[in-house]
């Protein structure tokens, strides 16, 4: 996305920089934060049970992240906007720049979801000793990433659209190379994550129409 930007211009460049100063962080703390608690538990639960077992036990905890995920993720699309202001918006950051922050910002936070299934599933991936799929997945990506990158043109908030794009059909993609055997067969239910999701749109709701009584006034800093 960085090096797609630069050929867009400096102002689309700064817009990914700055956006991605606040994703990283949240990214690293939360998702991976996730992944580092679970992955001992998913070790002791391989070693511990069969395999049908800890198949269950990988969704489980798969859909129940997602319960926290999806409703952080339309909380940080609503709120990019504030959360930008405040941070950045004074001097030579203006109005203007704002704007092109919070396009990318919210369109990598719509990617949140998709990046902490894989995430997930790539750990529980690597309690199998099963390396081949994750590294296979995440070159699909990357390479799907460039085509979509050069599809969208010359459009910063598409550039980070079609990353977050990528990284829900990797998701899913994921969940399919990791419950494809026949085993698994009854597993994978979406009557949680489809509650995670209405959840995730009634908090953004929420978040939309409480939005306008954050404080946005630069002075108030």
């Amino acid at each position: 996305d960085a090096s797609h930007a630069e050929q867009i211009g400096p102002g689309v460049t700064t817009a990914f920089y700055y956006a991605d100063k606040i994703f990283t962080p949240l990214v690293t703390t939360f998702i991976y934060s996730i992944g580092v608690v679970l992955f001992p538990k998913l070790n002791r639960k391989f070693a511990g049970t069969n395999y049908r077992e800890y198949m269950e036990y990988v969704w489980t905890i798969t859909s129940n992240t997602l319960v926290i995920v999806f409703p952080v993720c339309a909380i940080l699309t609503v709120l990019g906007e504030p959360m930008i202001t405040v941070l950045f918006e004074s001097g030579e950051f203006t109005p203007t720049d704002t704007a092109a922050t919070t396009a990318v910002f919210m369109m990598y936070a719509l990617g949140m979801a998709g990046f902490s299934v894989i995430d997930l599933l790539n750990k529980s991936f690597f309690t199998m000793n099963r390396l081949f799929a994750p590294f296979a997945i995440s070159l699909l990506v990357i390479a799907l990433n460039a085509v979509l990158d050069a599809l969208v043109g010359l459009n910063g908030a598409m550039v980070a659209l079609s990353t977050a794009v990528v990284m829900s059909v990797g998701a899913v993609i994921t969940v399919m190379v990791m419950f494809r055997k026949k085993e698994c067969r009854g597993i994978v239910k979406l009557d949680s994550a489809i509650k995670s999701f209405v959840i995730a749109l009634v908090v953004g709701a929420v978040a939309w129409i409480l939005k306008d009584l954050i404080l946005l006034d630069s002075d108030g800093k």
